[in-house]
């Protein structure tokens, strides 16, 4: 017969509290690298994501800085402005329907009270800026034969969709000439028309003078005006966010950049006389007119709120732009 001798003994209950200790403290460490890293993860991406969200609010505001008040080669006091100002067309608006003395930059400074912009309440304690000027229609271009000043038409060329009612900013470097386009069909007939007479309403300017100022050839230059404002506003994503809002073209302000919380604006200009800003201030003591650089500041949130304890991860940036024609 054969024994089998089982020398072998197990473990003791002193043992398995020792080993359950150490497995313990060692499953902790784990856990805490774990959750270090997890919360490295998460700030290092909110960080990302807020930065980029910087980056292109602050690039497009700029650029709208940069190209701000262009009417064209013609000075604006040589622009003849056709629209009725009689206040007879209630459709005018002579903040942004004279090219001569409508602003190229506006702003609002600490909103304290219910400003609505396009249907959107702005966020109290936040800043407004508006840019306007002229857009250049890229292919649309003078033709001949080049018409006298008391012709009812210009001539362009066919394939240029500018609706009835339009409003035009045409300009070379001997002046410029700013009227509704009374045309049907542009597209087709290859001409602009500048008549008095009856525009559909709402939100058409008649015009009260026929006559061009000169007569334009190929070398002038076919705009349409624009406006375009930026302002904080309640967003999608239950936090407030960048609205950019052109009322030519878009029947409701755009949601740019979400988690926007706040837009603030300092206008700078030259007392040096350099062609320099040396000099800011906001919108209330500003002198609009003479400033020849924005400042702009803008603070955002992560998406995310639960990053620095408990909150979103905050960041202000800012950036500085000249607008470049007002140095010309």
């Amino acid at each position: 017969m054969i024994r089998i001798h089982q020398n072998n003994k197990g473990y003791t209950l002193i043992e398995l509290l020792i080993a359950t200790g150490l497995g313990i403290m060692m499953l902790s460490g784990v856990m805490q690298v774990f959750t270090s890293n997890s919360q490295t993860i998460r700030v290092v991406d909110a960080s990302a994501r807020v930065q980029e969200s910087g980056r292109i609010a602050l690039d497009m505001m700029a650029r709208d800085v940069r190209i701000a008040d262009y009417w064209g080669c013609a000075n604006t006091v040589d622009i003849l402005n056709h629209l009725d100002t009689s206040g007879a067309d209630t459709d005018y608006d002579p903040a942004t329907d004279n090219p001569t003395n409508a602003a190229g930059l506006a702003g609002q400074d600490n909103i304290s009270t219910s400003v609505n912009i396009g249907g959107i309440n702005v966020t109290s304690g936040t800043d407004t800026v508006t840019f306007r000027g002229a857009s250049q229609l890229n292919g649309v271009k003078v033709e001949s034969p080049y018409m006298t000043v008391n012709s009812a038409a210009l001539h362009i060329n066919t394939g240029a969709n500018l609706p009835k009612g339009t409003k035009i900013l045409i300009t070379d470097c001997e002046g410029g000439d700013y009227f509704s386009n009374t045309a049907n069909n542009t597209s087709t007939s290859g001409t602009i028309n500048h008549n008095t007479g009856n525009l559909p309403t709402p939100g058409h300017v008649n015009n009260s003078i026929k006559n061009m100022s000169h007569t334009y050839s190929s070398n002038a230059v076919i705009s349409t005006p624009y406006t375009t404002t930026y302002f904080i506003g309640p967003g999608s994503t239950g936090s407030t966010s960048l609205y950019r809002y052109h009322p030519e073209t878009t029947l409701l302000p755009d949601e740019i950049i979400p988690n926007v919380t706040d837009l603030q604006l300092l206008y700078g200009y030259d007392t040096n006389n350099n062609n320099s800003a040396n000099r800011y201030q906001d919108a209330p003591t500003a002198n609009l007119d003479a400033t020849i650089a924005v400042r702009i500041t803008i603070t955002i949130e992560s998406p995310n709120g639960n990053i620095v304890n408990g909150n979103p991860l905050s960041r202000e940036y800012s950036t500085t732009a000249t607008i470049r024609n007002r140095l010309l």
